[in-house]
């Protein structure tokens, strides 16, 4: 009896294992429900701080671009059924509402992009570990996700190499060819100073005559550590804000550590793209990411005001902690930011 018993052990044993040869490498059944379904609610992601609008002194508006993902990384449309806000100040009691909410859909299935990289000297203080080239070819992967054909091209400003202005490293090259685009992302440097407008300019100049507006929309993301100190007087913050405007080409500005907020914050906004703050040189990983995903697929853009009882908006120099939460049915996903008004 013993005997036999240690036959059917081992035979249970071989099946099991067998079982675990077979599923060698493929993904475990997961059932479709709950939060293990793929088209649920998996995250939800502030992209930059508030964009207040030019009145907000007496109004309190302000813009705030959010991104919900699923499971599966599809953006999941937030409502104004689902979707609530709440702020918290460190003086004073202000309450947020939203008024509307807004998709920005890709108008085209293909997309081309010129990454314009901060190249000063430091950035070797900043990114010392060069995070930006992998947050850079994290968003070639990305992109190449959603459709092989997306473009884009890489350069960088300052630098020891090159034209100080405006290192192009590789010019516009589908995804799908990845390959020189991440050696692109090798070139990045780390000298000289910060000529941010001067170089975001040749950026929107290269894209709108390198690339059809008929057949791709079209960005630049401009990133910077520092501030500007050292453009061309004729290359004024209005003055490209103005050009990406005139041209149909949103900014997205991704700033690094202590940048000028305000100044960001308007050259994104009057482009119609959006400011993104990394507090460390790993967050842009995240943020190169989800800027990937919104501009492959869209994103919502929350119209809101921000006011105390008596109708006040806060004051310049406030500190505000905005809380932005979605529901899926039972699902509840929320996101902060911290910001100062200018």
């Amino acid at each position: 009896m013993k005997r036999l018993n240690r036959i059917v052990l081992v035979a249970v044993l071989c099946a099991l294992v067998a079982a675990g040869i077979a599923c060698k490498g493929k993904n475990p059944v997961i059932p479709l429900q709950g939060i293990n379904d793929p088209d649920a609610l998996f995250m939800v992601y502030i992209m930059g701080v508030p964009m207040l609008r030019s009145d907000f002194a007496g109004t309190g508006r302000f813009d705030l671009s959010v991104i919900g993902l699923t499971f599966n990384e599809n953006v999941f449309w937030g409502t104004s059924a689902n979707s609530t806000m709440s702020v918290y100040c460190s003086t004073g009691t202000y309450t947020p509402v939203i008024e509307a909410i807004n998709q920005r859909v890709p108008s085209l299935s293909q997309i081309a992009v010129q990454i314009v990289f901060d190249g000063s000297g430091s950035m070797s203080g900043s990114d010392p570990s060069y995070v930006r080239r992998e947050a850079g070819r994290i968003f070639i992967r990305k992109l190449a996700q959603r459709n092989l054909a997306h473009r884009v091209a890489v350069a960088e400003f300052a630098g020891n190499t090159g034209d100080y202005y405006f290192n192009l490293w590789r010019d516009f090259t589908a995804v799908s060819d990845s390959l020189p685009l991440f050696a692109a992302f090798d070139s990045l440097d780390n000298d000289g100073l910060t000529p941010l407008y001067t170089a975001t300019r040749r950026g929107i100049q290269h894209i709108d005559s390198a690339v059809s507006a008929a057949q791709f929309n079209r960005t630049v993301i401009s990133f910077t550590d520092g501030w500007e100190n050292d453009s061309y007087a004729a290359d004024s913050l209005g003055a490209v804000a103005a050009l990406a405007q005139a041209r149909g080409i949103p900014v997205f500005v991704v700033g690094l550590g202590p940048v000028d907020v305000a100044s960001m914050i308007r050259l994104a906004s009057y482009s119609g793209g959006v400011f993104a703050s990394a507090s460390v040189a790993n967050d842009l990983k995240g943020i190169f990411a989800v800027i990937a995903a919104s501009l492959t697929q869209g994103y919502n853009v929350y119209t809101c005001t921000v006011r105390d009882a008596q109708g006040n908006p806060p004051p310049s120099g406030t500190n505000l902690r905005f809380t932005v939460r979605i529901k899926d049915g039972d699902i509840l996903k929320a996101k902060d930011v911290w910001f100062q008004i200018p």
